[in-house]
């Protein structure tokens, strides 16, 4: 903060990105026919007998782009960042649009990557790229709209878990915080197989679409978010919301992760839980329904990982060790 007038004056840095968005509830007025509250992973509105589902998402070169990262995986990852937050909501993604800032001096082949990244990651979820804006900035910022549908009364919503409810995931984490490590701080050469396997699984994110729909469609999901902004926020903000604890017994994380960890005397743990943008689902269900929604799972192909249960005691216990929330990336921080 800094004194102006003999008054301080509060700056966004001063703020967390949650602190910002409850200032925003403030001060707009929402729709009375929303399916989810305001602040959720998207929008949702009933329209006739279905709800439109709406989200937006921005990728900034500058913090979201690692190194040796091509434009094309760029394109994808945009798509998947926005379809992540439908996919939270158990929407399938009809249409996506993006609006993008691009330096003057891109070559018109990177471009063209680009685009071939976004559309074709739009068709691999049967939805397409429709359009958007395009302007001249200073570095690469694209900001991203996806559109989606769902029945209004299988929305998943971030508010619902109760306790003794089971705590799951749909994948394994650990890649980007593995990625970081080998890209930014350059810790690698020990495990060259393993750190090409972890890059490429970090510049080549999935959304859990499908997963979605079944867990949106099953009736047993109480509450849901993803995990982009790390497996430890995504917990906490669950828990804060829900009034509830979440106490953690085992976290899925993938097996080049462990052995990198083990090669570089890192914590597969805290990679795991701080790394961010792994493009899983977070979600608790009612006990009863557990075993019906794995079979239901296993018959698509798919999987959920069981890692704990909803307290009545709260705060987020991994393994016994309460979360340190000043280890996740923030923005404006």
């Amino acid at each position: 903060m800094i004194a102006e007038s003999g008054k301080l004056m509060e700056r966004i840095r001063d703020f967390t990105e949650e602190q910002l968005i409850d200032i925003i509830s403030s001060l707009v007025d929402y729709p009375e026919e929303s399916v989810v509250p305001f602040g959720d992973d998207a929008a949702a509105f009933k329209l006739n007998r279905e709800a439109i589902v709406l989200t937006t998402d921005m990728l900034v070169s500058s913090t979201d782009i690692l190194p040796g990262m091509k434009l094309r995986h760029v394109g994808r990852k945009i798509v998947v960042m926005n379809y992540s937050d439908l996919a939270a909501k158990g929407a399938k993604p009809l249409y996506f649009l993006c609006s993008m800032g691009i330096p003057r001096e891109t070559p018109i082949k990177d471009f063209k990557e680009l685009i071939k990244g976004i559309n074709e990651t739009a068709k691999h979820y049967d939805s397409f790229f429709v359009g958007g804006d395009l302007n001249r900035s200073d570095e690469l910022i694209l900001s991203g709209t996806a559109i989606g549908t769902v029945k209004p009364e299988k929305a998943m919503k971030r508010r619902g878990a109760k306790p003794e409810d089971i705590v799951a995931v749909t994948g394994f984490f650990g890649y980007t915080g593995a990625a970081y490590k080998i890209l930014m701080e350059e810790k690698r050469g020990k495990t060259i197989e393993v750190e090409e396997k972890i890059v490429e699984e970090t510049f080549k994110p999935r959304a859990r679409v499908k997963e979605g729909i079944i867990l949106s469609e099953s009736s047993a999901v109480t509450s849901c978010i993803d995990s982009s902004d790390g497996l430890a926020v995504s917990l906490h903000t669950l828990a804060k919301i829900n009034g509830v604890g979440f106490k953690i017994d085992h976290v899925p994380i993938a097996r080049e992760v462990t052995e990198y960890a083990a090669k570089h005397g890192l914590s597969p743990i805290d990679l795991a839980l701080y790394g961010g943008e792994e493009y899983e689902l977070v979600f608790t269900v009612k006990p009863e329904k557990w075993l019906e929604l794995e079979e239901k799972m296993r018959e698509e192909r798919r999987k959920i990982y069981m890692i704990g249960v909803t307290t009545k005691k709260q705060g987020v216990y991994v393994k016994e060790r309460e979360i340190n929330l000043r280890m996740a990336w923030r923005h404006f921080r």
